[in-house]
């Protein structure tokens, strides 16, 4: 029992501070301290390690296993947690009453005798793929906690791993209090491109109540990309529709749809979509940007397989790292640097490694679906969004009202940052958001990357393109061909440099009107022609 207590005093000392953020990232758990169980003390799943934490709104647990498991359906993990500190009142486990037993396998729990469910007493976890690791937080505000609670960890519905071993673990529950400031809705440029995505629930667009609350939604967002999940038997053209009647623009909304769910809609022209496998629910569209951006950006619109179907929905992110590929060949015609988002309901509730490809391009079916393909143009991963709801810490796109499956980041926005540069990210939670369909709107802010200097739109290796930063100028070399003639046009069509019957010169510096991106056609020497993004470095 001293032991216990000396924990209490050191936990206390060092994690006074801390705020702890369910996301499925554990590095806010560095400082807090943990204790460790017997390693091999077990016959199925063996518990290794646990936290515990609180402030004033919640109690956080972190536990951890000896192997990748599914927290909401595998091993019959079980937290018992006496919340008044009395031995005598709730069901006897080891040395404590439990009066709240909560089984994470089953997705109930029992309280006083009596099933409660996750909404019930405010319960989130994460991360909502397989792990060896989770964090858990339960609302104090709902278990009315005396100012210490004892717990004790169990798996195989308690026929297997104790943590501790014998007896419990004590934590006298802490009152920081860590106000939140929420996000501002609106974009910090007019510059910025923003994007959103929606799972709309069942063509919620078109129903008669929660209809006028998603199209509440979108006013308010007011994005220039929409990316649409379940409008199942909505047609593209009634998107457009309501979307020029709601957000009027001249020239009016670009939509696409090439099968049942998903629809793209864009402030500006969609040149062409594309359907990786109508089946899969992957629709790829390119889409021509307006000024400043004076590009091309192609966005993946994806809702993956729900639920169980792990192997289907492996299958669906392996063949599209085919996107990838595609994507970055040279013989496809497009151009080399173009920023790409990918988003939408990815449904990712199984095995971590579908998360993993998406990010990484890593293949699991290599035999089927070929070789790894690092997704961003410089052969690296690409980002995610990590959004906040705009108006709390918590992370969930999924409220999981009326479902026993616990809230989750079901919706997901990735994107190349090798050419884009996010400026912000939120989850849409104000009213009506959480009465208009059971997933979130996610919004993302985008500019240019601002590390890049010249984007080789289309990779030429006899030339190379930099801007001259401060200069309004660009810099064009020849690596192998003497330059005698040189002519750049702006992407509108005007041409802005030529120059002819140059001696041979191996570099030529091309005056600019414009420090901000602009897109440039150069023809050299009658016959070389290829496009370059050129952004002066900031």
């Amino acid at each position: 029992m001293k032991k216990i207590v000396a924990f209490i005093l050191l936990l206390n000392q060092f994690t006074a501070w801390s705020q702890i953020i369910i996301d499925g990232q554990f590095a806010d758990w560095d400082f807090i301290n943990h204790i460790d169980d017997s390693i091999g003390d077990q016959q199925y799943f063996d518990l290794i390690r646990t936290h515990v934490h609180s402030d004033q709104d919640y109690i956080y647990f972190s536990i951890e296993g000896e192997t990748f498991w599914q927290l909401n359906s595998e091993y019959s993990i079980l937290l018992h947690m006496d919340i008044d500190a009395n031995s005598n009142t709730g069901l006897p486990i080891s040395d404590i009453g439990a009066d709240l037993t909560w089984s994470f396998a089953g997705r109930n729990g029992t309280w006083n005798g009596q099933t409660v469910y996750h909404d019930q007493i405010g319960l989130f976890t994460a991360p909502t793929v397989t792990s060896n690791r989770f964090e858990i937080a339960f609302r104090r505000s709902t278990l009315s906690p005396s100012d210490t609670i004892r717990f004790i960890w169990q798996s195989m519905n308690g026929t297997d791993d104790q943590l501790p071993d014998q007896g419990h673990i004590s934590h006298v529950l802490q009152n920081n209090n860590y106000p939140y400031t929420p996000i501002d809705i609106q974009k910090s440029s007019p510059t910025h491109l923003r994007v959103m995505t929606y799972n709309v629930e069942h063509d919620g667009l078109m129903h008669g109540i929660f209809g006028p609350r998603i199209t509440q939604i979108i006013e308010a967002i007011n994005p220039d990309i929409i990316t649409f999940n379940e409008l199942w038997d909505t047609p593209a053209s009634t998107v457009k529709s309501i979307l020029d009647t709601l957000l009027p623009q001249a020239g009016g909304w670009f939509t696409a749809k090439l099968f049942s769910g998903n629809v793209t809609a864009s402030r500006y022209p969609i040149s062409w979509n594309e359907s990786i496998n109508p089946e899969d629910r992957m629709l790829i569209s390119n889409i021509q940007l307006g000024a400043p951006w004076s590009s091309s950006i192609f966005i993946a619109n994806l809702h993956l397989k729900c639920c169980d179907d792990d192997e289907r929905r492996q299958d669906q992110v392996d063949d599209f790292v085919h996107f990838y590929r595609d994507l970055k060949d040279s013989a496809s015609g497009i151009l080399w640097g173009t920023p790409f988002i990918v988003m939408g309901d990815m449904n990712f509730v199984g095995d971590y490694r579908q998360l993993r490809t998406i990010l990484q391009g890593d293949v699991v079916q290599e035999s089927i679906y070929g070789p790894d393909e690092a997704p961003d143009w410089d052969g690296t991963p690409i980002k995610a969004c990590m959004p906040h709801l705009n108006d709390s810490r918590d992370i969930y796109t999924w409220p999981g009202t009326g479902s026993s499956y616990y809230p989750g980041k079901l919706d997901y926005i990735f994107y190349s940052d090798y050419s884009l540069q996010l400026e912000k990210s939120f989850v849409y939670h104000t009213d009506p958001a959480p009465l208009a369909s059971d997933h979130l709107p996610v919004v993302a802010d985008f500019s240019i990357n601002p590390n890049l200097s010249s984007i080789e739109l289309e990779q030429n290796p006899k030339f190379r393109i930099a801007a001259l930063h401060g200069q309004n100028s660009i810099k064009l070399t020849s690596l192998s061909e003497p330059l005698h003639e040189v002519e750049v046009y702006s992407n509108s069509g005007k041409r802005i440099f030529t120059k002819q019957h140059l001696p041979g010169a191996m570099e030529v510096v091309i005056p600019t009107s414009t420090s901000t991106p602009v897109l440039y056609l150069f023809i050299i020497n009658q016959k070389h022609t290829f496009k370059s993004m050129v952004v002066d470095k900031k």
